[in-house]
Protein backbone atom coordinates (compact mmCIF):
# COMPACT_ATOMS: atom_id res chain seq x y z
CA UNK A 1 0.00 0.00 0.00
CA UNK A 2 3.18 2.34 0.63
CA UNK A 3 3.73 1.86 -2.77
CA UNK A 4 0.88 2.47 -4.03
CA UNK A 5 0.32 5.88 -2.72
CA UNK A 6 3.86 6.89 -3.15
CA UNK A 7 3.20 6.32 -7.20
CA UNK A 8 -0.25 7.67 -6.87
CA UNK A 9 1.68 10.42 -5.06
CA UNK A 10 3.84 11.30 -7.29
CA UNK A 11 1.94 10.86 -10.34
CA UNK A 12 -0.19 13.46 -9.11
CA UNK A 13 2.04 15.60 -8.29
CA UNK A 14 4.22 15.56 -11.61
CA UNK A 15 0.64 15.97 -13.58
CA UNK A 16 0.10 19.27 -11.41
CA UNK A 17 2.99 20.60 -11.63
CA UNK A 18 3.86 19.97 -15.45
CA UNK A 19 1.13 19.00 -17.07
CA UNK A 20 2.53 18.99 -20.62
CA UNK A 21 5.21 16.23 -19.19
CA UNK A 22 2.58 13.93 -18.52
CA UNK A 23 -0.89 13.59 -19.67
CA UNK A 24 -3.87 13.69 -17.33
CA UNK A 25 -5.53 10.54 -19.51
CA UNK A 26 -2.31 8.50 -19.28
CA UNK A 27 -2.01 9.08 -15.13
CA UNK A 28 -5.99 8.25 -14.73
CA UNK A 29 -4.96 4.81 -16.78
CA UNK A 30 -1.90 4.10 -14.98
CA UNK A 31 -4.12 4.88 -11.84
CA UNK A 32 -7.19 2.65 -13.35
CA UNK A 33 -4.91 -0.49 -13.93
CA UNK A 34 -3.56 -0.22 -10.55
CA UNK A 35 -7.04 -0.52 -9.08
CA UNK A 36 -8.22 -3.72 -11.68
CA UNK A 37 -5.13 -5.12 -9.94
CA UNK A 38 -5.94 -4.47 -6.39
CA UNK A 39 -9.46 -5.71 -6.66
CA UNK A 40 -8.17 -8.52 -8.69
CA UNK A 41 -6.18 -9.26 -5.92
CA UNK A 42 -8.47 -8.86 -2.99
CA UNK A 43 -10.86 -11.12 -5.19
CA UNK A 44 -8.15 -13.91 -5.32
CA UNK A 45 -7.68 -13.82 -1.66
CA UNK A 46 -11.78 -13.84 -0.95
CA UNK A 47 -12.04 -16.89 -2.98
CA UNK A 48 -8.86 -18.63 -1.51
CA UNK A 49 -10.13 -18.60 1.95
CA UNK A 50 -14.00 -19.35 0.69
CA UNK A 51 -12.05 -22.59 -0.57
CA UNK A 52 -10.54 -23.16 2.47
CA UNK A 53 -13.49 -22.97 4.32
CA UNK A 54 -15.83 -25.55 2.07
CA UNK A 55 -12.88 -27.70 2.42
CA UNK A 56 -12.84 -27.41 6.21
CA UNK A 57 -16.76 -27.72 6.19
CA UNK A 58 -16.75 -30.83 4.12
CA UNK A 59 -14.25 -32.71 5.97
CA UNK A 60 -15.98 -31.95 9.14
CA UNK A 61 -19.31 -33.42 7.94
CA UNK A 62 -17.66 -36.38 6.48
CA UNK A 63 -16.14 -37.17 9.87
CA UNK A 64 -19.44 -36.57 11.51
CA UNK A 65 -21.13 -38.88 9.02
CA UNK A 66 -18.08 -41.55 9.81
CA UNK A 67 -18.57 -41.28 13.24
CA UNK A 68 -22.74 -42.78 12.69
CA UNK A 69 -21.31 -45.72 11.41
CA UNK A 70 -22.17 -48.60 13.93
CA UNK A 71 -18.69 -50.43 15.06
CA UNK A 72 -19.86 -53.91 14.17
CA UNK A 73 -21.62 -52.84 10.92
CA UNK A 74 -21.55 -54.94 7.57
CA UNK A 75 -17.84 -55.23 6.61
CA UNK A 76 -18.53 -54.57 2.98
CA UNK A 77 -20.73 -51.92 3.82
CA UNK A 78 -17.43 -50.53 5.93
CA UNK A 79 -15.50 -50.25 2.76
CA UNK A 80 -17.51 -48.82 0.49
CA UNK A 81 -17.99 -45.80 2.90
CA UNK A 82 -14.01 -45.69 3.44
CA UNK A 83 -14.04 -45.67 -0.76
CA UNK A 84 -16.98 -43.15 -0.75
CA UNK A 85 -15.01 -40.80 1.66
CA UNK A 86 -11.53 -41.12 -0.23
CA UNK A 87 -13.70 -40.35 -3.57
CA UNK A 88 -15.27 -37.23 -2.09
CA UNK A 89 -12.04 -36.11 -0.42
CA UNK A 90 -10.01 -36.36 -3.34
CA UNK A 91 -12.63 -34.71 -5.85
CA UNK A 92 -12.38 -31.72 -3.65
CA UNK A 93 -8.58 -31.86 -3.39
CA UNK A 94 -8.71 -31.58 -7.39
CA UNK A 95 -11.17 -29.39 -7.38
CA UNK A 96 -9.63 -26.95 -4.97
CA UNK A 97 -6.50 -27.37 -6.87
CA UNK A 98 -8.02 -26.33 -10.37
CA UNK A 99 -9.38 -22.94 -9.01
CA UNK A 100 -6.45 -22.09 -6.87
CA UNK A 101 -4.57 -22.76 -10.62
CA UNK A 102 -6.75 -20.14 -11.55
CA UNK A 103 -6.68 -17.46 -9.14
CA UNK A 104 -2.83 -17.65 -9.25
CA UNK A 105 -2.86 -17.14 -13.23
CA UNK A 106 -4.74 -13.99 -12.84
CA UNK A 107 -2.50 -12.63 -10.43
CA UNK A 108 -0.18 -9.85 -11.84
CA UNK A 109 3.51 -10.98 -12.23
CA UNK A 110 4.33 -6.68 -12.99
CA UNK A 111 3.21 -5.51 -9.84
CA UNK A 112 6.32 -6.40 -7.22
CA UNK A 113 3.78 -5.54 -4.30
CA UNK A 114 2.43 -8.60 -4.79
CA UNK A 115 5.37 -10.87 -4.79
CA UNK A 116 5.07 -12.52 -1.84
CA UNK A 117 1.47 -13.38 -2.65
CA UNK A 118 2.26 -15.36 -5.23
CA UNK A 119 4.96 -17.14 -3.42
CA UNK A 120 2.39 -18.29 -1.08
CA UNK A 121 -0.38 -19.17 -3.69
CA UNK A 122 1.76 -21.33 -5.21
CA UNK A 123 3.11 -22.68 -2.16
CA UNK A 124 -0.57 -23.80 -1.00
CA UNK A 125 -0.82 -24.87 -4.95
CA UNK A 126 1.75 -27.54 -4.17
CA UNK A 127 0.82 -28.34 -0.90
CA UNK A 128 -2.87 -29.05 -2.60
CA UNK A 129 -1.29 -30.90 -5.65
CA UNK A 130 0.22 -33.10 -3.33
CA UNK A 131 -2.92 -33.77 -1.44
CA UNK A 132 -4.99 -34.66 -4.11
CA UNK A 133 -2.50 -36.76 -5.24
CA UNK A 134 -2.61 -38.51 -1.37
CA UNK A 135 -6.13 -38.61 -1.58
CA UNK A 136 -6.19 -40.21 -5.13
CA UNK A 137 -3.80 -43.07 -3.83
CA UNK A 138 -6.09 -43.46 -0.83
CA UNK A 139 -8.89 -43.65 -2.83
CA UNK A 140 -7.22 -46.02 -5.38
CA UNK A 141 -6.53 -48.45 -2.29
CA UNK A 142 -9.93 -48.07 -0.83
CA UNK A 143 -11.89 -49.11 -4.51
CA UNK A 144 -9.28 -52.08 -4.22
CA UNK A 145 -10.10 -53.10 -0.90
CA UNK A 146 -14.14 -52.90 -1.49
CA UNK A 147 -13.58 -55.33 -4.90
CA UNK A 148 -11.68 -57.52 -3.11
CA UNK A 149 -14.33 -57.80 0.07
CA UNK A 150 -17.08 -58.23 -2.63
CA UNK A 151 -14.91 -61.16 -4.13
CA UNK A 152 -14.29 -63.11 -1.17
CA UNK A 153 -17.99 -62.49 -0.01
CA UNK A 154 -19.30 -63.90 -3.22
CA UNK A 155 -16.34 -66.76 -2.76
CA UNK A 156 -17.00 -68.18 0.52
CA UNK A 157 -20.53 -66.97 0.86
CA UNK A 158 -22.33 -70.72 1.44
CA UNK A 159 -19.19 -70.63 4.39
CA UNK A 160 -20.48 -67.31 5.48
CA UNK A 161 -23.53 -67.42 5.66
CA UNK A 162 -23.29 -70.68 7.61
CA UNK A 163 -21.36 -68.56 9.78
CA UNK A 164 -18.01 -71.78 9.24
CA UNK A 165 -16.18 -68.25 8.13
CA UNK A 166 -16.25 -64.94 9.00
CA UNK A 167 -15.08 -62.16 6.95
CA UNK A 168 -14.68 -58.65 8.29
CA UNK A 169 -12.98 -55.33 7.66
CA UNK A 170 -9.99 -53.71 10.37
CA UNK A 171 -8.74 -50.11 9.29
CA UNK A 172 -9.46 -50.63 5.99
CA UNK A 173 -8.05 -54.71 5.61
CA UNK A 174 -10.29 -57.46 4.78
CA UNK A 175 -10.01 -60.34 7.38
CA UNK A 176 -11.09 -63.40 6.42
CA UNK A 177 -11.21 -66.29 9.67
CA UNK A 178 -11.26 -70.09 9.23
CA UNK A 179 -11.27 -72.56 12.54
CA UNK A 180 -7.99 -74.49 12.74
CA UNK A 181 -10.52 -77.68 12.34
CA UNK A 182 -11.11 -76.51 8.98
CA UNK A 183 -8.08 -75.94 7.32
CA UNK A 184 -5.75 -78.97 8.66
CA UNK A 185 -5.70 -82.53 9.06
CA UNK A 186 -5.89 -84.76 12.12
CA UNK A 187 -2.14 -85.02 11.76
CA UNK A 188 -1.46 -81.16 11.82
CA UNK A 189 -0.78 -81.09 8.32
CA UNK A 190 -2.77 -78.79 6.21
CA UNK A 191 -6.31 -80.93 4.78
CA UNK A 192 -7.47 -81.07 0.98
CA UNK A 193 -10.33 -78.89 1.96
CA UNK A 194 -7.85 -76.40 3.53
CA UNK A 195 -5.79 -76.39 0.34
CA UNK A 196 -8.67 -75.82 -1.73
CA UNK A 197 -9.72 -72.58 0.07
CA UNK A 198 -6.06 -71.71 -0.08
CA UNK A 199 -6.54 -71.83 -3.74
CA UNK A 200 -9.50 -69.98 -3.90
CA UNK A 201 -8.42 -67.29 -1.96
CA UNK A 202 -5.78 -67.15 -4.26
CA UNK A 203 -7.62 -66.66 -7.13
CA UNK A 204 -9.51 -63.54 -5.67
CA UNK A 205 -6.00 -62.11 -4.11
CA UNK A 206 -4.07 -62.42 -7.47
CA UNK A 207 -3.76 -59.17 -9.03
CA UNK A 208 -5.04 -56.82 -6.92
CA UNK A 209 -1.98 -54.15 -7.59
CA UNK A 210 -0.17 -54.42 -3.63
CA UNK A 211 -3.60 -55.14 -1.92
CA UNK A 212 -3.77 -56.70 1.54
CA UNK A 213 -5.88 -58.88 3.36
CA UNK A 214 -5.27 -61.07 6.20
CA UNK A 215 -5.67 -64.64 7.17
CA UNK A 216 -6.67 -64.99 10.96
CA UNK A 217 -6.78 -69.46 11.39
CA UNK A 218 -8.39 -69.49 15.04
CA UNK A 219 -6.56 -72.46 17.03
CA UNK A 220 -8.11 -72.86 20.39
CA UNK A 221 -7.41 -75.89 23.34
CA UNK A 222 -5.47 -78.90 22.07
CA UNK A 223 -4.78 -76.85 19.03
CA UNK A 224 -3.06 -74.59 20.18
CA UNK A 225 0.76 -75.60 20.69
CA UNK A 226 3.40 -72.93 19.68
CA UNK A 227 5.68 -75.56 17.70
CA UNK A 228 2.15 -77.11 15.76
CA UNK A 229 1.15 -73.47 15.49
CA UNK A 230 4.40 -72.67 13.56
CA UNK A 231 4.52 -75.32 11.61
CA UNK A 232 0.99 -74.72 10.27
CA UNK A 233 1.97 -71.44 9.87
CA UNK A 234 4.54 -72.07 7.62
CA UNK A 235 2.84 -74.63 5.62
CA UNK A 236 0.04 -71.81 5.04
CA UNK A 237 2.26 -69.49 3.85
CA UNK A 238 4.24 -71.47 1.43
CA UNK A 239 1.34 -72.88 -0.11
CA UNK A 240 -0.09 -69.22 -0.39
CA UNK A 241 3.25 -68.09 -1.53
CA UNK A 242 3.30 -70.93 -4.32
CA UNK A 243 0.18 -69.88 -5.74
CA UNK A 244 1.24 -65.98 -5.88
CA UNK A 245 0.10 -64.67 -2.42
CA UNK A 246 2.27 -62.50 -0.85
CA UNK A 247 2.66 -64.97 2.62
CA UNK A 248 3.66 -61.56 5.02
CA UNK A 249 -0.63 -60.63 5.00
CA UNK A 250 -1.13 -63.96 7.01
CA UNK A 251 -1.81 -63.85 10.81
CA UNK A 252 -2.45 -66.61 12.65
CA UNK A 253 -4.35 -66.39 16.30
CA UNK A 254 -4.65 -68.54 18.71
Amino acid sequence: MRLVLTAGFVLLAASSLSGCLVPNARVEEAQSALRVEQRAHRETAEKVYDLTKRLDKAERELADKKATVQKDGDAVAQATFDYDVALKQRDEAEAMVEQLRGELARVGTHLKAYAGERERLAQELKQKEQEAHQLGQVERASQAQVLLMRDLTLEFHTEITKGNVKLSSERGVAVLQFPAAEMYAEDGTLSSAGSQRLMRIAKRARGGDGVSFKLDISERGSDANADSTLLRLSQVAEALAGVGVDSESITVSV
